[in-house]
């Protein structure tokens, strides 16, 4: 999306900040203020495309900036900012990073810190109970659905953004996702998701 200086010049640059969301509906300076307090001064980049490529515009030019060494740490919401890839991807991200001498910084996963010489197993397990963590969800809206449908009831647009559904939407939202990735977890429409957080529910 774009790249933007705090204050710098660009040799002067020690830190950086990535943001990620799926698509339009989120707006990721959501996360800007937080990011800001932790990091203080530092480059911008956003993108708004899905985590599970790396052809993302922002992300090839922090990548790039990182290896001409424009900054040294790199501050992120969550490690699945990065990347939505699996394990393998993840890590190859955060070891290219390391191999650049830039330190990756989580709001989100305190546990997270890439100058300690056990970080690659740390996060290769980590991304892997996410993974798993996924997989659990999408197995218990599934279950539900198929509960719901033995049970006469007429699946519809806002039956998966009720009940016990809702503390999986409202946690995924302070988490960082977007309504897209929401609705596809839940197995809703976006617009229910949008349409549940505008209503305040």
């Amino acid at each position: 999306m774009y790249a933007r200086l705090m204050s710098k010049s660009e040799g002067e640059m020690s830190r950086a900040i990535y943001m990620r969301t799926s698509g339009t509906a989120q707006d990721p300076e959501n996360q800007l203020p937080d990011l800001l307090k932790a990091s203080g001064e530092a480059t911008q980049y956003i993108d708004q495309r899905s985590g599970k490529t790396e052809d993302r515009p922002q992300f090839l030019k922090m990548m790039a900036d990182a290896k001409a060494g424009k900054f040294t740490e790199l501050y992120i919401w969550a490690l699945d900012r990065l990347s939505r890839g699996g394990i393998e991807a993840t890590l190859k991200i955060v070891r290219e990073l390391k191999e650049r001498g830039v330190r990756v910084v989580s709001l989100k996963d305190a546990w997270l810190d890439t100058s300690h010489p056990c970080s690659d197993l740390v996060i290769s397990v980590m991304a892997w109970a996410a993974e798993q963590e996924r997989i659990r969800l999408s197995e218990r809206m599934q279950a539900g659905r198929q509960r719901a449908k033995a049970a006469g009831v007429k699946l519809g647009r806002k039956p998966f953004v009720i009940g016990s559904h809702q503390l999986d939407a409202r946690s995924m939202r302070e988490d960082g996702h977007s309504y897209q990735e929401i609705a596809e977890r839940i197995g809703c429409s976006k617009s229910a998701i949008a349409r549940f957080f505008q209503e305040g529910k």
